[in-house]
């Protein structure tokens, strides 16, 4: 059957055209970003510094996801969106485009990665461009749209040409778990 009684396409339809545009997602990601990312964070990891992260909605999720694994993997890690009080006091009192680079208090060496869909956030792009964010840290990036304004801050961008979120958060999550793996 290759349609619901209604006209619409089935479940089945939907399904495998998603999971082939996430295919498609992955396959655009270039290994070679992913190896610089691990190698990073290993190094940080050896030398105890700390990996900020940040992110809007999903992108949010995404960043507590990697917060987990990295955590695991025994890196100093601070997820910028976790505290709520303080989020929404900076976003009040900074406003919104600050509510991260208000958090940040990076010493030489640390990193900071962004997950953003459009990589047009202006939180992300006022984080990833703060002076002290720029002069002591390494900067990383899970980004969609092809990367927008914060690729060009990040010194290792993963910048996936999709431009539909549910798939970009997807496919961020996915290289996750590639991470994760990479950093045993």
């Amino acid at each position: 059957m290759s349609s619901s009684p209604c006209g619409g396409s089935t479940v089945r339809d939907v399904l495998s055209t998603y999971a082939l545009a996430l295919e498609a997602a992955l396959i655009s990601v270039q290994p070679s970003i992913i190896a610089s990312i691990v190698a990073v964070l290993k190094d940080g990891r050896h030398r105890g510094s700390t990996v900020w992260l940040a992110g809007n909605g999903g992108s949010a999720a995404n960043a507590a996801h990697c917060a987990l694994h990295l955590q695991q993997a025994g890196l100093r890690v601070v997820d910028l969106g976790a505290n709520v009080p303080l989020l929404t006091a900076y976003s009040n009192d900074c406003g919104y485009a600050r509510c991260f680079v208000e958090q940040v208090s990076p010493r030489e060496g640390d990193m900071v990665g962004v997950f953003s869909c459009s990589g047009q956030s202006p939180n992300i792009l006022e984080l990833l461009g703060a002076e002290a964010v720029q002069h002591r840290c390494t900067r990383f990036g899970f980004l969609g749209c092809g990367g927008g304004k914060a690729a060009a801050l990040c010194h290792f961008a993963v910048a996936l040409p999709e431009t539909r979120y549910g798939l970009i958060e997807d496919a961020h999550s996915a290289l996750l778990h590639i991470l994760q793996g990479a950093l045993v």
